[in-house]
């Protein structure tokens, strides 16, 4: 069984009204690039131990991920949400998300 992909380039193409492989992935380079400081971000909250702002963060990235099209990374963010205080394998899952995310963009 295959992962789904990271980014449904389908619907961000519908969401911003172009087909175009150059801007798709452009938007896609972004988000990635803005995910690896809500990752760190999130991961600060957690060492901290700050809850609240653990929620925060995760709430906000799970917003930017669902604009992006990245519904598996959504999906675990809000998975974050739902699981407070104890989000210590929700935060790993958005870690392989993140992760998984950041080698297809390489690709």
């Amino acid at each position: 069984m295959t992962s789904p992909s990271p980014i449904d380039f389908g619907s961000l193409a519908a969401l911003i009204d172009t087909d175009d492989p150059a801007r798709l992935r452009e938007i896609a380079d972004l988000f990635a690039r803005s995910s690896i400081r809500m990752l760190a971000r999130l991961q600060e909250d957690w060492a901290r131990g700050d809850t609240k702002a653990v929620k925060v963060t995760a709430h906000g990235w799970k917003g930017a991920a669902k604009q992006a099209c990245a519904a598996p990374l959504a999906e675990a963010l809000a998975r974050i949400e739902a699981d407070l205080p104890e989000a210590a394998e929700a935060i790993a899952e958005v870690e392989r998300r993140f992760q998984a995310l950041q080698n297809w963009i390489d690709n």
